[in-house]
């Protein structure tokens, strides 16, 4: 067991949406909220998606913030390095490792926050129309954009010795070029390269579930 401190360096700007029915698994809706009475079980009626304010306010709220600022879940950052193995083929011998990284690889903590110079940063820069569709002239999609410059610091737990460092930097480059991280990645978003990556130190003891912590 392996423990890696990493930084990655944002190359493109960064989109955020998340999908309607992780809106749902959120805090209540205060009262007056464009969204209050619109989300209804795990979907948004159609006649309402042509209402821009509601669409304003679904991109807004579907963009990842928390006390400290904007972030990516954990769980995100993961699928972008295992696709990102996958996509770039890396292979530690003759055998591709992407389907190990599966049940061996875990980013922490479990809400990985956005900064830019090294500082938190509240929220994203600004929303951005995208991918026009339906009715002529309608902008049915928002989403919340972070331009550069954006960085994210974080750490890596690997569970098997057998993969090695070098692996490791591949994969994380690997998902930066291939996969990105955020939404509209066909679109040139969310490409990232790795800045900087160093062995860390394990907590005491070898207890680890502090590391999947919110931060």
């Amino acid at each position: 067991m392996r423990l890696f401190d990493l930084e990655i360096e944002g190359q493109t700007a960064i989109l955020q949406k998340r999908k309607v029915r992780e809106l749902i698994t959120r805090e209540p809706l205060p009262e007056g909220h464009p969204l209050r009475g619109i989300i209804k079980g795990d979907a948004i009626t159609s006649q309402d998606l042509k209402r821009i304010e509601v669409i304003k306010a679904i991109a807004d709220y579907s963009a990842y913030r928390n006390g400290h600022g904007c972030f990516f879940p954990a769980a995100v950052v993961r699928h972008s390095l295992i696709e990102g193995a996958r996509k770039a083929k890396i292979k530690s011998g003759r055998a591709t490792i992407w389907k190990n990284l599966q049940g061996v690889l875990f980013p922490a903590p479990a809400e990985i926050l956005i900064l830019r110079d090294g500082k938190e940063l509240p929220t994203y820069d600004c929303l951005l129309d995208s991918l026009p569709r339906g009715m002529s002239g309608v902008v049915l999609q928002y989403q919340a954009q972070i331009k550069l410059p954006w960085m994210m610091r974080f750490q890596l737990l690997m569970l098997d010795d057998n993969i090695t460092e070098e692996n490791l930097k591949d994969v994380v480059n690997g998902a930066g070029l291939y996969a990105g991280i955020g939404a509209w990645i066909s679109g040139g978003y969310g490409r990232f390269r790795l800045a900087s990556f160093e062995l860390g130190t394990l907590p005491d003891q070898g207890d680890v579930a502090g590391l999947l912590q919110p931060a």
